[in-house]
């Protein structure tokens, strides 16, 4: 196997793995005037690229720049991880936050088509529905 093999296949995989025209132009477009430059922008798409490379500042990659600040880098609402960007999304109380803001959506949505039906429907009809 040669490199410039190996060089082909890479650069094929990532073309078809990324729409690269429409990641470039993410990145690149911009709600500001061409001809000038603005702070804004400039944190815009730092933060577009961040996203884009999955570095946008968790608490565990923060304390990898400021360590002198951090004494712990546990996740300050279950305190027993590290909080990187997976568990930001794994986290037992985040779950559960998330839990109880769908739970009382759900009643919300509810008690509204029960008090402005037309028609008579029960709870435990609309309990009964599959979500």
């Amino acid at each position: 196997i040669n490199i410039l093999s190996i060089h082909l296949y890479m650069s094929t995989f990532y073309d078809l793995l990324l729409y690269w025209k429409r990641t470039l132009f993410t990145l690149s477009s911009s709600t500001y005037d061409i001809n000038s430059t603005s702070f804004e922008e400039l944190l815009l798409k730092s933060f577009k690229i961040k996203l884009f490379m999955d570095e946008l500042p968790t608490l565990e990659h923060t304390k990898t720049y400021f360590y002198h600040l951090y004494g712990n880098a546990n996740c300050f609402l279950c305190g027993d991880s590290l909080e990187d960007l997976s568990h930001i999304w794994l986290c037992s109380e985040v779950i559960r936050l998330t839990q109880a803001h769908l739970q009382l959506t759900i009643v919300t949505i509810q008690e509204f088509i029960i008090n402005s039906s037309s028609y008579s429907i029960t709870q435990h009809e609309i309990l009964s529905l599959p979500i």
